[in-house]
């Protein structure tokens, strides 16, 4: 596991770091309201739109 971390690129170190920040605040600040998470899912289909989106190589008709 150790080698496999040590081999990532820094773009994806950072999405490492984001999961694990993620994780941290969801164990601590956990609420299970509802509309709290549903606000959160949507932030994250906003989120993870743009991302794919600067990472995909549009080609011109």
């Amino acid at each position: 596991m150790f080698e496999y971390f040590a081999s990532l690129r820094p773009g994806k170190v950072v999405l490492w770091c984001y999961l694990i920040w993620y994780i941290n605040t969801v164990v601590f600040y956990f609420d299970p309201q509802y509309s709290i998470w549903l606000n959160s899912v949507g932030i994250s289909v906003i989120i993870g739109v743009a991302l794919q989106l600067s990472v995909t190589k549009i080609t011109p008709a």
